[in-house]
């Protein structure tokens, strides 16, 4: 093998090497619209949960009270001793504290997330020359998109 062929292969391996570098680069770069659906993903995620253990927790609290007036109705007609502990009132109590627990984490994350947006969607019409408007008149309208993409924190019922 002469001296140019040796130089062309170093040559390739090294362009080769370059456009791999310059790909990993390119895959590494966070891509806003993929970021922003991500978060919408996210989101949506969450809300759904959120629904979930509500409804969840609405059940377990229904099947609590009728577990209850069923143990009243036994006791009255054996004539026993009220006791409000059933073990199984009792579990339904925790799982239901439980699922409140899991609630409040999931809201506060989605809090957060809308507000990351928010900051984001500020950010966005500065760049875009917004520049001139109040601050408080970009989170106005930054708020204001993202309450357009159906963003929305779910509360929860009152127990």
């Amino acid at each position: 093998m002469n001296q140019l062929e040796k130089e062309r292969r170093l040559d390739s391996r090294e362009r080769n090497r370059e456009r791999h570098e310059r790909h990993e680069s390119k895959e590494a770069e966070v891509d806003p619209e993929l970021q922003a659906a991500a978060s919408k993903e996210r989101a949506d995620y969450l809300v759904k949960e959120v629904k979930s253990a509500t409804q969840n927790m609405q059940n377990i609290i229904l099947h609590m009270q009728q577990v209850q007036q069923a143990i009243a109705a036994l006791r009255a007609q054996l004539q026993i001793a009220n006791d409000d502990d059933a073990p199984s009132v009792v579990h339904d109590q925790a799982r239901v504290s439980q699922l409140q627990q899991n609630i409040a984490s999931f809201q506060d994350e989605l809090k957060k997330m809308r507000g990351d947006l928010v900051q984001q969607k500020v950010e966005e019409l500065k760049q875009r020359g917004s520049s001139y408007v109040s601050f408080d008149e970009l989170q106005r309208l930054a708020e204001d998109e993202v309450n357009k993409l159906g963003f929305q924190i779910v509360s929860s019922p009152k127990t």
